[in-house]
């Protein structure tokens, strides 16, 4: 329930009760952490897979409650972007796991984006993004493989089964590799966003040594790119670094234009943003 949910569901057969309560134990752990000390350096905010969905709904808030206990807060979101297709089902998909989840009504959100979750018109993206621009002092960033197999398999399994799309069900890496990019192309507007994408199909960096190893080729390293383990160390400490990593030819990706099947490539409009 992207650690946001608040709700009972009937499950199974005989529609045992099972309680999703996302919202309210990620809670507790945010209560206990801030009861530890008054004050903290640093905050580190990471999650890898459901976890970067989590990191992407509580960014907001979690700021909010810090708000004058530290001076330095960076956020890593790893491997779950909330990439739907196809492209005219994203609102409606996104907005039906918010609303079985009971997630609108929620201090996560803001009453602006409360209504707008109601009438399913808000998009994950576009709530983190506001994260970024109410906190410019902070650094956040995505990382990402460009054809990432778990959750090109969460996608074709949830559009089937709960929005019905057979469209979806045949969604294609190259397909969700386009998705991505023009997620990213919004969020790399703003200066205190990074992103750094390598090439495969590996799901989460963080949690494992592939943290050490990947660079922009994969996970397995090579090439002489960044490896992501120095990357995430000089954007977490505000060192000059570039806010985009990929490597491959650029290209122009467009709503309206087909998906490149060659998947190694950089989109072109994120890539100037990389300075």
């Amino acid at each position: 329930d992207m650690h946001s949910g608040n709700t009972t569901q009937p499950w199974g057969e005989d529609g045992a009760p099972v309680q999703l309560r996302g919202y309210n134990n990620a809670n507790s752990a945010v209560q206990w952490a801030l009861e530890q000390a008054d004050t903290f350096s640093e905050v580190v905010f990471a999650g890898c897979s459901a976890g970067s969905l989590g990191v992407m709904m509580w960014s907001e808030l979690l700021q909010k409650r810090l708000r004058g206990r530290t001076a330095k807060f960076t956020t890593f979101a790893d491997s779950f972007a909330g990439v739907l297709f196809p492209p005219q089902l994203v609102h409606a998909g996104q907005g039906h796991l918010c609303d079985v989840w009971n997630i609108c009504g929620l201090p996560l959100l803001n009453q602006v984006e409360q209504v707008q979750c109601r009438s399913k018109t808000l998009l994950l993206q576009e709530h983190f993004r506001v994260a970024m621009q109410e906190n410019r002092e902070s650094r956040f960033a995505m990382v990402n493989s460009k054809t990432d197999a778990v959750q090109v398999l969460f996608q074709k399994g949830y559009m089937l089964t709960a929005m019905k799309s057979r469209a979806g069900f045949k969604m294609t890496g190259a397909q969700y590799y386009k998705g991505f990019n023009l997620n990213m192309q919004e969020q790399v507007k703003e200066d205190n966003f990074g992103v750094y994408l390598a090439d495969g199909t590996q799901h989460c960096f963080t949690q494992s040594q592939v943290m050490y190893t990947t660079t922009p080729q994969g996970e397995g390293g090579g090439g002489d790119g960044q490896r992501l383990s120095e990357w995430m160390g000089e954007l977490s400490g505000a060192a000059a670094t570039s806010r985009v990593v990929c490597e491959g030819a650029l290209v122009q990706v467009q709503e309206d234009a087909p998906e490149c099947e060659n998947t190694t490539y950089c989109d072109e409009a994120i890539m100037e943003r990389a300075a």
